[in-house]
């Protein structure tokens, strides 16, 4: 799998999280070749309401930006990844991903999973998937997670509608404690236009509606 990095606009971090709560399953990368683009990381205003471990609240991006992380959080390949021999030494996209993981200030919930929207896809129009990270930060490790997500814009122009992606343990891996990792989420194709519709990180929104997985 060969992934080329286009930059579309400067980013400086990652769009807001969302806590665990259900949501659609996830979906590795999984073209042979796929061209990758990097919008600004944008900063969504990140609506998190139903985290199954029950935490409510609602986390702008002007809260991950006040100092920089100190990368305790670390980002892991998928194994599909690592299987085809991209790691964060040869992979020009899971370097920038960790580049922009460097300039946010906060990873994840504590004691929480949590998703965040890197401002990057994969692909071409009629095959782009866009680029999130989960971020475990329990005391437990993960695999196959299922995870239904939703995604839009603030004028409600919907990118995701309650998708289910399926991040297996044959592709995926595994969700380690403290650890990040990339997904691939797969866009409509005629939901690109709302997806481009908007630079600005702030003018998006995503949840998860559904979460579960099998504790490893």
């Amino acid at each position: 799998m060969k992934k080329i990095l286009t930059l579309l606009g400067a980013v400086v971090v990652l769009a807001g999280c969302d806590l665990i709560g259900g949501g659609e399953e996830t979906t590795s990368n999984e073209s042979s070749s796929a061209a990758v683009s990097s919008e600004t990381i944008m900063s969504s205003e990140m609506s998190s309401k139903s985290s199954m471990f029950g935490t409510e609240e609602s986390m702008t991006s002007s809260d991950m930006t006040s100092e920089t992380t100190d990368m305790s959080i670390p980002l892991v390949p998928q194994k599909m990844e690592l299987d085809q021999d991209l790691t964060l030494e040869n992979d020009s996209v899971l370097q920038e991903i960790e580049m922009r993981m460097a300039e946010t200030a906060e990873l994840g919930i504590e004691n929480d999973v949590a998703i965040h929207f890197t401002g990057m896809y994969l692909g071409e129009t009629g095959a782009m998937q866009a680029i999130f990270i989960i971020v475990n930060r329990m005391d437990m490790a993960m695999t196959n997670i299922d995870i239904t997500i939703s995604f839009s814009t603030v004028n409600g122009d919907v990118i995701l509608d309650k998708s289910k992606y399926s991040l297996t343990e044959d592709s995926f891996g595994v969700l380690e404690p403290d650890t990040a990792m990339p997904i691939y989420l797969d866009i409509p194709p005629e939901n690109e236009e709302a997806f481009f519709s908007t630079s600005n990180m702030e003018d998006l929104i995503y949840t998860i509606d559904e979460f579960d997985f099998d504790e490893r």
